[in-house]
């Protein structure tokens, strides 16, 4: 049970933890791999970059958005559960397409 005194995060430290989450998450995954290849196959820095930031604004904004209805109309163990068993269920499905011969390929 939580004191009534007790702080929750805000200001600062959600800023300073969103930040450091999405950048550890992000960095060196699929999708910062391909914004690297399309900047260097078009040479467009700028415009890569821009369009690569305002998607994900607007990506994070759609599920704050959506987070924050959720969780106001649904507890928040069910919504923990729920994310609990889509990851499971994606981790089952990766594992099996490497073992079934069709994730990772010779291509690279």
């Amino acid at each position: 049970m939580q004191a009534d005194n007790a702080e929750k995060p805000g200001g600062h430290g959600a800023f300073a933890t969103s930040f450091g989450l999405i950048f550890l998450a992000e960095l060196g995954d699929k999708t910062q791999l391909a914004m690297v290849a399309m900047a260097a196959g078009t040479g467009e820095l700028w415009p890569v970059f821009l369009g690569g930031t305002l998607a994900l604004w607007a990506v994070s904004l759609i599920a704050i958005a959506i987070g924050g209805t959720v969780l106001r109309r649904i507890p928040k163990l069910w919504v923990h559960r729920v994310a609990a068993g889509m990851f499971l269920v994606f981790g089952l499905l990766a594992i099996a397409q490497v073992l079934l011969g069709k994730g990772l390929t010779a291509s690279i």
